[in-house]
């Protein structure tokens, strides 16, 4: 008898110790600020928005030039981060970008966790950096923009409007050379998806 009530406490201890993992949903308007800390919350992309943000986008400029981003889905990620007390786990969109250059590859981003946010099914946030200005942060505002009616009768793809905001970040490589642009890619576009 003695064993079996030993054996319960330890259950109901370990039990107890167990914590359960708790999804938010990323799209919720909650201030998740105090979820990042103890590992047992998952914030996922529950209604899938980040799904039509997926591929490859491109937009073509200077007649001869062609900016592409690829975005792709990870689940599940473990962000965990001792200087900034990060322990949790959420959805979000990997980025990496290319510029052509009369149909050659001139550049190639490596692929960075850009996290990301579905505000909406039309409506991420997200960080990007910029490699052409020494890799510094810039927040992406990434819109899904539905083309009104069809084009001989077939329902046209989604543009994706493209904006970094350079108000929110410090660019070292701009104050050091004011005669270049301010961003290394083209910013404030509609782009088409590729695949």
């Amino acid at each position: 008898m003695n064993k079996t009530i030993i054996f319960q406490i330890i259950i109901f201890t370990f039990c107890m110790s167990c914590k359960a993992q708790q999804i938010v949903d990323m799209s919720a308007n909650e201030n998740i600020d105090d979820l990042f800390q103890n590992g047992t919350y998952y914030i996922k992309d529950v209604n899938n928005y980040l799904d039509a943000f997926t591929g490859t986008w491109k937009y073509q400029y200077e007649t001869n030039k062609e900016f592409r981003l690829t975005l792709t889905k990870f689940e599940m990620f473990h962000e965990l981060d001792d200087e900034f007390n990060y322990n949790y786990y959420t959805d979000g969109l990997n980025i990496s970008y290319q510029l052509y250059e009369n149909d050659v590859l001139t550049y190639q981003s490596p692929t960075d966790n850009g996290g990301g946010s579905a505000e909406d099914s039309s409506n991420v946030f997200m960080m990007f950096l910029d490699y052409g200005r020494l890799e510094a942060p810039f927040n992406l505002y990434l819109t899904l923009i539905s083309e009104l009616g069809n084009q001989g009768g077939q329902q046209q793809e989604p543009k994706l409007k493209f904006k970094l905001s350079k108000w929110e970040a410090q660019n070292p490589y701009h104050t050091q050379h004011l005669d270049e642009p301010y961003f290394s890619v083209p910013n404030d576009m509609l782009m088409t998806k590729v695949e």
